[in-house]
């Protein structure tokens, strides 16, 4: 299981065993950590306005597409 984490704040967000710095992040999770990010993310009340205010943004899948760096594309002359 993984979690995609957009940060929109200015500022690193710790959620159970994870720090997010600002910008999208990627991690893999176990079940039990999701559980408790889950619980965290239903009973903290500052982050449950963060993410209605749209600074945080939240999702757990199998697996995310990730995009490649701009330092990572090789151009095709």
């Amino acid at each position: 299981m993984k979690i995609k984490f957009e940060n929109n704040s200015n500022s690193k967000m710790w959620i159970s065993d994870f720090c997010f710095i600002p910008g999208t992040s990627i991690a893999d999770v176990t079940s039990t950590q999701k559980e408790e990010i889950e619980r965290i993310i239903k009973n903290n009340n500052s982050i449950a306005k963060a993410i209605k205010e749209k600074l945080l943004k939240i999702e757990f899948a199998e697996s995310f597409e990730e995009k490649e760096s701009k330092k990572d594309k090789k151009n095709d002359y």
